[in-house]
């Protein structure tokens, strides 16, 4: 096999290898993140929505206002809703 050949065969295998892996490392950028939701007393917010913004990713908090979501970007934006009474 000759040269020309091998790289007419290997260079587009190669460019497809190399994307790949650029798409494998991009999606390694994601992260947990948890917390807990209170109010201005300190007091914790059960069934508080933590959406991802962008996404569709969401959470309630929990009856001790703790929330956890996974995969979130590592410069993603949570935005927090509560509705109370």
């Amino acid at each position: 096999m000759s040269i020309k050949k091998f790289k007419l065969l290997f260079s587009p295998l190669l460019t497809f290898i190399l994307l790949l892996l650029i798409n494998v490392a991009a999606f390694a950028q994601t992260g947990k993140v948890a917390g807990k939701i209170t109010n201005s007393k300190g007091d914790p917010l059960a069934g508080a929505t933590v959406l991802v913004k962008g996404t569709s990713k969401s959470v309630l908090s929990g009856s001790d206002g703790q929330f956890s979501i996974d995969n979130v970007a590592t410069n993603g934006t949570l935005i927090i809703s509560y509705i109370g009474y």
